[in-house]
């Protein structure tokens, strides 16, 4: 199955949740169709990104489906918490979506946060799944995970790492890997990847 048609089957999928919130709404009297205005789709990460491409997508997918506009509006910041305040303070009617990453679960296990995802927020459907590389620079001589560990152990401090930030999946996994493979490399966090 190609991008394309995995983004029209999402699309519909939205509908139908759609059209049960409608039916939902009508039943409670309020007679409104959904969507009645413009959706707006956070996204908590830097644009130009993959969850941000992927969202774009959807939100065209979802346009067409739903006949209303989609915005989606890129809020990176504080390990998703600038997105999540922005999704909390929304009036509570699905007109105010947000993509989440692992890095919104992560966030507050590591920091206090007035948020429970599983409580304060509903979950619609999961859009994608992703794994990660090790890569490593042409120039490093290191052509395998051992050789690279080898070198790391050798040289404590003067490897550099990159993540999209502290406490993101690629941070949490890289850590995870220094402990497993007694290495010691510097963090470089950027506001996305």
């Amino acid at each position: 199955m190609n991008t394309r048609t995995c983004l029209k089957a999402l699309a519909l999928l939205f509908a139908s949740l759609a059209l049960a919130a409608h039916a939902q709404t009508t039943s409670t009297g309020s007679g409104q169709a959904y969507p009645s205005r413009p959706l707006r789709v956070l996204v908590p990460l830097a644009a130009g990104g993959g969850m941000d491409a992927v969202t774009r997508s959807l939100a065209l997918s979802l346009t067409d489906a739903f006949g209303q506009s989609v915005v989606v509006d890129n809020r990176p910041g504080a390990g998703s918490h600038v997105a999540l305040e922005i999704l909390s303070d929304a009036a509570p009617d699905g007109h105010t979506l947000m993509m989440l990453s692992a890095t919104t679960v992560i966030y507050p296990m590591l920091y206090k946060s007035r948020f429970d995802i599983v409580r304060d927020f509903a979950p619609v459907s999961q859009v994608t799944a992703q794994g990660y590389a090790l890569v490593v620079h042409p120039s490093l001589p290191a052509k395998s995970v051992l050789e690279l560990v080898t070198h790391a152990r050798a040289n404590p401090g003067k490897l550099n790492y990159s993540s999209s930030g502290i406490g993101s999946p690629i941070h949490m996994t890289t850590e995870l890997f220094q402990i497993a493979s007694g290495t010691q490399m510097v963090h470089v966090p950027y506001k996305g990847l």
